[in-house]
């Protein structure tokens, strides 16, 4: 799998933004690119959306039993406080992941988590829920890189919806197991 290089990421931020969509989660880690001939114009891109994108810290090791990072991999500080930031963290329990949280304590700051801004549930305190597993996780509409560089997918698809942008392909590692599903990414 290639990676894509920061203009892509750009171009793919601005084909999202022009889509209509409602937010994007980036689940990247851009601090490698920061040396990019390109990484200003892409950190620009980001803060021009502000509260439209979400940045990824991400949850290196969270403490067992616990709503508190050990460690986290946070975006460069070149990124606009203004733009959100939000973990992408859970804690296994026999090898599937059952409870989220909600938001988590790191750095003695409070994150909420992907997934409680994409219910517009942030908390202010860290907490859990439990994952409803009776989704399909075949519903979940993808576009590719590709077909987002070259406009190939209606702009309906994403118009006033959340997006994730993330790396994905069959031999990632970036897969879980679920109750009642295969490895999903």
């Amino acid at each position: 799998v290639r990676e894509l290089s920061v203009g892509q990421h750009i171009a793919i931020i601005e084909a999202v933004k022009r889509a209509g969509a409602k937010r994007l989660f980036l689940d990247f880690r851009y601090e490698p690119f920061e040396t990019d001939a390109n990484f200003d114009q892409l950190v620009e891109t980001v803060n021009s959306w502000q509260d439209g994108i979400v940045l990824a810290v991400e949850g290196v090791s969270l403490a067992p039993g616990e709503n508190k990072l050990e460690s986290a991999v946070w975006p460069s500080n070149k990124f606009s406080p203004k733009v959100a930031r939000g973990c992408i963290c859970w804690e296994y329990m026999f090898w599937q992941v059952w409870e989220v949280p909600y938001a988590v304590t790191a750095d003695n700051f409070v994150i909420p988590t992907f997934s409680a801004i994409m219910a517009d549930l942030p908390r202010q305190t860290p907490s859990r829920f439990p994952v409803d597993y009776s989704y399909k996780p075949e519903t979940i509409v993808k576009i590719s890189a590709i077909d987002l560089l070259q406009g190939r997918f209606p702009a309906a698809t994403l118009r006033g919806k959340d997006a994730i942008l993330a790396p994905y392909s069959r031999k990632s590692p970036d897969k879980h197991y679920f109750p009642g599903h295969d490895l999903t990414p």
